[in-house]
């Protein structure tokens, strides 16, 4: 697998490959946002989460008082 896409109108990333140590995950909504998110979505996100972590990206959540446990 290359560190980076081929795109136009240049390869992503522009300066280099994308290294999992120095990158975040940022999560976040408004308010009690993950509490009216529908259970698809959720999975998705979950999935998003742990790919995420499993290739050792940070992962930071920010929300109102109703936080997903998970995140």
């Amino acid at each position: 697998m290359s560190p980076q896409v081929a795109s136009q109108p240049y390869a992503w990333p522009y300066d280099g490959p994308v290294v999992p140590g120095r990158t975040a995950l940022l999560v976040c909504a408004d308010g009690d946002a993950f509490s009216r998110i529908d259970e698809d979505a959720q999975g998705r996100l979950d999935r998003v989460v742990e790919a995420a972590r499993a290739a050792g990206v940070a992962v930071i959540a920010s929300a109102g008082p109703q936080m997903a446990p998970q995140l």
